[in-house]
């Protein structure tokens, strides 16, 4: 998460497991929040990650039954 004003990273995050993550669709959920639509694993999921550095599922992980790639998650914009 970058510093909106400076563009300074405010928040990293960093798996402790062997595996790539990858992150789409990002959107501010309210001014501390930014839920993400994740690729893991075959699994596709909604997480929501905090500038206090947390991160909890939104949405659980459900497979990717094609293999496509194709998220089944949309995020709204404003």
């Amino acid at each position: 998460m970058l510093d909106l004003r400076s563009g300074e990273p405010e928040r990293t995050f960093a798996s402790t497991r062997k595996a790539t993550t990858t992150y789409f669709d990002e959107v501010w959920e309210d001014a501390t929040h930014i839920p993400a639509v994740t690729y893991r694993g075959g699994e596709f999921a909604i997480v929501r990650l905090g500038l206090d550095g947390s991160m909890e599922y939104a949405v659980a992980p459900v497979a990717d039954p094609d293999g496509d790639m194709e998220s089944p998650f949309r995020l709204q914009t404003r």
